[in-house]
């Protein structure tokens, strides 16, 4: 990964040393989940026997590889790599090939006509797949919206207004999944009993607590979630009726997802090559090598950025200064609830939550998405110390203002403390460091 304003970022008038130090942490914590590297620590074939992790298959007949996500293409690479043979096609950010595997562009995070058409090639691959072939499914965050198949009934349009009207209404990752797996054809674990073949999913994780199902909506994961869940979520964000009639009737005669009784599942596996944990532990290791005294506040962040940003202000508030140097972390993804017409990430509105409250000058936060795009931006995230501070005085820029109108990007534009990072080469989710190194003091 490299950090293209990183200069620009450390050459500050405060708590430069500091800074530098936290683009440390998050560097050693993205690299610790390159997706190709991952996928090639756990996956092996000989030949004649597959391998991933400490489970064995006997290779009888083909092997294929699908799937969908912003970083599929780098773990069906490191498949194909593995397993010159094998043929397939996944949905990802770009268009190639590599080996017998081809690339199809899909968009994100709404889907578009090319996610539906390539969608088609993927289930295609799953018909021809038959009872003695493997089927190695990767999965990434993004699988979501580049995987679409609506039910029958329900256009496009129609499922992207759905998922657009909770995504503005601060619904959180789980709520989101659960209707867009009742509303899809390959969600919900249906996209693994569309094929005889063994199934095999290599799952990127990108949700708190590594909950299998909840990564690009499980479509290779039997639903724990119920289609009553899903019309309680819609009725409570009141989007189930603002639908039109003939959506509102394909949403409520949209059949069960498939669970775990379901008998296509005792062909399929399910394995996690990757989390936010194993991000976290490595950003822990650097922070330590580096001479923080270490706090992991916890590996399941949840909740809305603004407030969350707030109350890590708080919380250094009333530590700081009592240790040389420390350092907080967070890992997870918050949400944001829109109010107001401005672009803007959760990571650029947790730093803005953070300044809010933020009354010491050695404090510094750095909240980064890993796959290198917060929001509407083409930044990863941001930070936020004295030197903001006193940039948005300078400007005359108030934070309340850009809250009320969630434009973080807005504020940080003006600042100049955005992060630009290209070829993190994962997606596992956000990291949120914030401490001091007391070189203000």
């Amino acid at each position: 990964m490299e950090i293209e304003n990183e200069r620009s970022l450390c050459e500050v008038r405060h708590n430069p040393l500091a800074r530098k130090d936290f683009l440390s942490v998050v560097k050693a914590g993205v690299a610790s989940v390159d997706a190709y590297m991952l996928v090639r620590k756990k996956l092996s074939f000989d030949g004649k026997h597959l391998r991933i992790a400490n489970s064995i298959f006997r290779k009888k007949g083909r092997i294929f590889v699908v799937g969908a996500g912003k970083v599929a293409h780098l773990m069906a690479a490191a498949c194909a790599d593995e397993i010159e043979e094998c043929t397939g096609c996944v949905l990802c950010p770009e268009e190639g090939k590599h080996g017998g595997i081809k690339f199809f562009r899909a968009t994100h995070p709404l889907a578009s006509e090319q996610n539906l058409k390539g969608t088609e090639k993927v289930l295609e691959v799953l018909k021809e797949a038959r009872k003695d072939d493997f089927v190695l499914f990767v999965i990434s965050g993004g699988a979501s919206a580049m995987l679409a198949k609506p039910v029958e009934g329900l256009g496009l349009q129609e499922k992207n207004e759905i998922v657009k009207g909770l995504m503005l209404s601060g619904a959180n990752i789980r709520e989101l999944n659960t209707v867009r797996k009742h509303l899809s054809e390959v969600k919900g674990g249906r996209a693994a009993i569309r094929t005889e073949a063994t199934v095999i999913g290599l799952v990127l994780s990108d949700v708190p607590e590594g909950n299998i199902g909840d990564v690009g909506s499980g479509p290779t994961v039997p639903d724990r979630s119920t289609k009553e869940e899903a019309l309680r979520i819609l009725k409570k964000y009141g989007i189930l009726d603002r639908l039109s009639e003939s959506a509102r009737k394909a949403v409520l005669d949209a059949a069960e997802t498939p669970k775990a009784s379901h008998p296509r599942f005792r062909n399929v596996r399910n394995f996690i090559v990757g989390n936010m944990e194993t991000a976290l532990a490595a950003c822990v290791q650097r922070a330590e090598e580096l001479g923080y005294d270490v706090r992991v506040i916890t590996p399941a962040l949840d909740a809305e950025a603004r407030e969350v940003g707030k109350l890590f202000a708080e919380m250094l508030n009333y530590e700081a200064g009592r240790t040389g140097k420390r350092l907080y972390i967070a890992v997870g993804e918050t949400y944001v609830r829109v109010c107001g017409t401005g672009k803007g990430g959760r990571n650029l509105e947790v730093v803005l939550g953070f300044l809010k409250k933020l009354n010491v000058k050695e404090g510094v936060i750095l909240s980064f998405a890993t796959d290198g795009k917060d929001g509407t931006t083409e930044w990863a995230g941001a930070f936020g110390d004295l030197n903001t501070i006193e940039k948005a005085g300078s400007g005359g820029l108030e934070i309340d203002d850009f809250l009320a109108e969630n434009n973080s990007m807005g504020f940080f534009e003006k600042t100049g403390d955005y992060v630009i990072a290209k070829n993190t080469r994962t997606n596992v989710g956000d990291i949120v460091v914030w401490g001091w190194r007391g070189e203000n003091r």
